[in-house]
């Protein structure tokens, strides 16, 4: 077994890759399985907002890495 340092920046951003991918889903089987409009347009905006959280966290890790 071997323990590895994870930093703070990159434990955050696996954190909001899990919920990105969680949310993906969500919207999928919405799309899938519900009619309703306003819903499937919520879920979307879940989906938007954490790309843009994951794209920001991804941009952190690599500047601390350089």
């Amino acid at each position: 077994m071997k323990l590895v340092s994870v930093s703070h920046e990159q434990s955050r951003l696996n954190f909001f890759r899990d919920q990105l991918a969680t949310a993906n889903r969500r919207l999928d089987w919405s799309m899938k399985h519900n009619p309703d409009w306003y819903g499937h347009s919520e879920k979307g905006e879940v989906v938007s907002f954490y790309e843009w959280t994951v794209k920001m966290a991804e941009k952190e890790v690599h500047s601390n890495e350089s």
